[in-house]
This record gives structure tokens, sequence and C-alpha cells, in this order.
């Protein structure tokens, strides 16, 4: 049997890291591994080399795309993260499945390539029919409100680096990080409203445990 590739992709305070934790940390989830990304950025708090990313220079990064290592790059902020193929390829020839970090861009890309050994997962604040309204990318929608309000948590708690903020007020970042939001929640709508395979996790305050079921049900499933 193949390995699949689950690509998890969702607004920047949505909860993907938080869910990975905790998902990763359960023993029926041994043959899911984390598939770590390149980045540019700085380390936060905390935060573990290996885990989501590999962290490197921008320059580091040029010479793996000029070397055809990359498969897919994007911006998100003011830095980069790449996904290189060699760990996709031999996740897919593997007897365990991958989950990796993406945009909604970069979710497409894989699939675009890899066919069905690829699925892409769009985690959200809420269900999946408010996706599929207008009402998704408008500031005072209950998803959107519960967006920011998740983000102004992580930056209460300090776990994004002076570099990310720079010299913004708190409102500031998280305007500046929601145009990255925008753009990716229209990019999963349009896409869901055309047709498009993308599962959608809802990952409601104070439910990830039913997240976490939903995930793993679904998982189930694509073994058989």
């Amino acid at each position: 049997m193949m390995g699949k590739i689950f690509v998890l992709n969702g607004p920047s305070g949505v909860g993907k890291t938080t869910f990975l934790k905790e998902l990763l940390s359960q023993n029926d989830t041994r043959n899911i591994h984390l598939l770590p990304r390149y980045t540019n950025r700085p380390p936060r708090l905390n935060e573990k080399e290996g885990f989501e990313y590999l962290f490197t220079t921008f320059q580091d990064m040029l010479k793996k795309l000029y070397a055809n290592d990359i498969i897919h790059i994007e911006k998100w902020g003011n830095y980069y993260s790449a996904i290189e193929s060699q760990v996709i390829e031999k996740t897919i020839t593997s007897d365990y499945d991958g989950i990796i970090l993406a945009s909604t861009f970069g979710a497409s890309r894989l699939c675009a390539i890899f066919g069905c050994n690829v699925i892409s997962l769009y985690m959200w604040t809420g269900e999946r029919s408010s996706l599929l309204d207008l009402r998704c990318i408008e500031p005072d929608s209950p998803e959107i409100i519960e967006l920011k309000r998740r983000i102004r948590k992580r930056l209460i708690a300090d776990e994004f680096s002076d570099f990310e903020r720079e010299s913004h007020t708190d409102d500031e970042f998280i305007e500046k990080r929601m145009l990255d939001n925008y753009v990716d929640i229209a990019a999963v709508s349009g896409k869901l409203r055309l047709g498009e395979d993308i599962t959608v996790l809802p990952n409601i305050y104070d439910k990830l445990d039913t997240t976490i079921s939903k995930f793993l049900s679904f998982w189930s499933k694509t073994k058989k």
C-alpha cells in the first residue's frame, strides 16, 4: 500500500499547530509522519527544529530551487516556506502516511502533481457550509471574529517572534496577518464552490477533540 500525503491548510491562527501536536501525541497515529518544510523565518519561542519547519536562510532556499529540489514555494507575511520534492516522493512510496502544512494554493499544486496520492484538508473556525457563503471573508462574520481572537490570544502569549511583529501594534499586526488569511479563505471558498475535493476540518472553539476525532475517522476510511 502506498503512502498518502495529507496537506493541511487553513488561515493563520486557526489552530493547525495545536491540532498537529495533539494528533501526533496519540498512539494510534504512529503511521502518520509530520513532514517539515523549509523556511527562512526565524524560530519562534519554544519552536523546535524539524517539527513543522527546517530553519534555513533565503540564500540556501534559492540554492535548493536552483537544484530543482523544491516542488512548491510560497510566501506568507515576510517569509517563505518551501516543500522539498524528495520528502513527498519518499512518503508516497512508503508504508506510512505524511501530513504537511501548506496554503490552499500549495495544496492544489501538490494535488495536481501527485493526483490521488494527495488529500487536501482545510481547517476552519466554523462548519463547511460557512465557507460557501460570501460572509466568510467579511470582517464581522463569526468565523473571522473568532480567527482574530485566536491570533490576539497568541500575541498575548508572545508566540510570535519579534521579526514577525516588527514595530506593529497588536491591531496592526492582526490586520496584516489577516490580509494573507483573506486571500486563502477566498481561494478555498471558490474551489469548494467549483466542486474541488477538499475536506473541511471544523476547529470550533474549545472542541479540538472533536476535530481530531473527525480527522481520525476520515483517515481510517482512506486506508480501506
